[in-house]
């Protein structure tokens, strides 16, 4: 529609974005309206993450807007630079991203084309939403006409469109939602998670086919993360957030996990003006509400309600393969960390990590005291690596059928904040396993059934050690006659 240039404003000594709409289509009454329409959008809002605009008009025959000038490259230049972002620098991204929106949700706009190109992001780290020109005002008296909205056939960009979007159908902020969640999937896994070789291929893939799970693409994200992502990418816009505000909220929760200051492009003021409030999040609370109500319920109605989730959800797991198992009885160790480790220390974190993955030892203790290294050479290290590495303690003693050394580990899992669920999952699972071990099969069928609840949240959690976890509980109860 328009050439941009790079002008100076000489009034005032600045550097601009001069957009000019192209000579051949001036005529064109709709797309000057377009044209327009985007600096009135934009206009009317003043947010730090949003491109400002700052004069629009006419000039020797030729429409004209004078806008921020963003020095640096946009998301998609990044993305093609990295190949895929770190899951701190993308959260870095989404939380002003989403705060812009925020806005302009509030302000009754949906911007309709969110997507990397149109992610400015700032020498300095700053982070703006620009490209205004497909937006649409649900309040302003002056919307675009059904004319206008069709101008060009198809408004917006496939790999990025919202379902209802592709379809033609009425459009709010959750929209805006689908797309940002479809390129932060980008910005992660390196690539859309729908292509193909027409525009049409691609929208009907937004309609109808799944997105692959973050976890599967990228061992390194955060279960967390790839969570709110596919929450965000959810087909139907009730599935989603209900606001840009709750999205901050989770990403809040995500951002506290990387200690250290604010990355570059949050803003401190959006940073405190979004509360954490534990109470008021809707899938904190519904967790919560559901354990209350499963320690409320008597071991019968919890046993029969397992079986069936058994047979429904894990017969394919059982059809693998059986095994019987002898009763241990035991009482829960203090965690086996050593007194003294003896494996050498790394220049950094990452380093001990590989080293721990790639250590060749049929020693668990041997095996253990690597990823306790993890832990204790670098205390100050992201959090994350601490869980990561305790999880594989984890997964060394479910492997040599040790419950007693990871009963205390298991319960620390499972006391983690529900904003943390595949965590508190493995926890569950883990306990249950635990409590299979010592006969307690009441206390085991608890555990089952919240470890279940937590699990099967929207998307439903993949993890392979807390299924094995919870299946080898469920074998152990199943192989056992039920009370009378």
């Amino acid at each position: 529609m328009s050439d941009v240039y790079l002008a100076e404003q000489q009034s005032l000594s600045r550097r601009v974005a001069l957009k000019i709409l192209k000579r051949e289509l001036s005529s064109d009454e709709s797309y000057v309206k377009r044209f327009t329409h985007e600096a009135k959008a934009v206009a009317r809002i003043t947010h730090p993450n949003i491109v400002h605009v700052y004069e629009v008009g006419l000039s020797e025959d030729r429409y004209f807007i004078a806008q921020e000038y963003v020095p640096g490259s946009n998301l998609l230049q990044l993305i093609e630079k990295q190949g895929s972002l770190s899951p701190e620098r993308v959260v870095s991204i989404l939380w002003p991203v989403a705060s812009a929106l925020e806005k302009t949700s509030t302000e009754g706009i949906v911007h309709r084309d969110i997507k990397p190109e149109n992610i400015l992001i700032g020498d300095s780290g700053e982070v703006k939403v620009a490209d205004f020109g497909l937006a649409r005002l649900l309040t302003f008296d002056e919307a675009p006409s059904p004319a206008l909205t069709q101008t060009g056939m198809t408004v917006g960009t496939p790999l990025y469109m919202s379902p209802e979007q592709a379809q033609g159908k009425s459009l709010d902020f959750r929209s805006d939602m689908y797309s940002l969640g479809i390129t932060a999937y980008h910005a992660l896994a390196g690539r859309p998670p729908f292509q193909g070789e027409t525009s049409l291929s691609i929208a009907l893939a937004h309609v109808n086919t799944p997105a692959k799970p973050l976890e599967l693409l990228r061992s390194d994200i955060p279960p967390s993360l790839a969570r709110i992502v596919h929450r965000m990418i959810a087909k139907q816009p009730e599935q989603r957030f209900p606001s840009f505000l709750e999205l901050r909220k989770e990403l809040k929760l995500q951002q506290i996990q990387y200690p250290g200051r604010l990355p570059a492009g949050i803003d401190p003021a959006s940073w405190n003006d979004c509360p954490l409030d534990p109470e008021q999040n809707a899938i904190i609370g519904a967790t919560e509400r559901l354990g209350n109500v499963m320690r409320k319920e008597s071991a019968r109605r919890l046993r029969s309600t397992l079986s069936f989730l058994a047979i429904y959800f894990f017969l394919p797991f059982f059809l693998a393969g059986s095994a019987t198992y002898t009763a241990i009885h035991f009482q829960p160790q203090p965690l086996k960390k050593p007194e003294v480790i003896t494996v050498p220390r790394k220049n950094d974190v990452a380093e001990q990590w590989l080293y721990a993955c790639r250590l060749k030892s049929e020693d668990s203790q041997q095996r253990q005291d690597a990823w306790w290294a993890v832990i204790t050479y670098f205390p100050d290290a992201a959090v994350i690596w601490e869980i990561k590495a305790k999880r594989q303690i984890l997964r060394i003693d479910f492997r040599d059928n040790n419950p007693g050394g990871a009963m205390l580990l298991f319960q620390e899992f499972a006391d983690m904040s529900d904003a943390w669920p595949e965590y508190r999952a493995l926890g569950l699972a883990g306990l249950a396993w635990c409590y299979a071990c010592m006969n307690q099969s009441d206390a085991a069928t608890a555990e089952l059934q919240e470890c279940y609840y937590v699990s099967m949240m929207e998307p439903p959690i993949h993890d392979p050690l807390t299924i094995q976890l919870f299946n080898s509980a469920l074998q152990r109860l199943s192989a056992r006659p039920a009370k009378e």
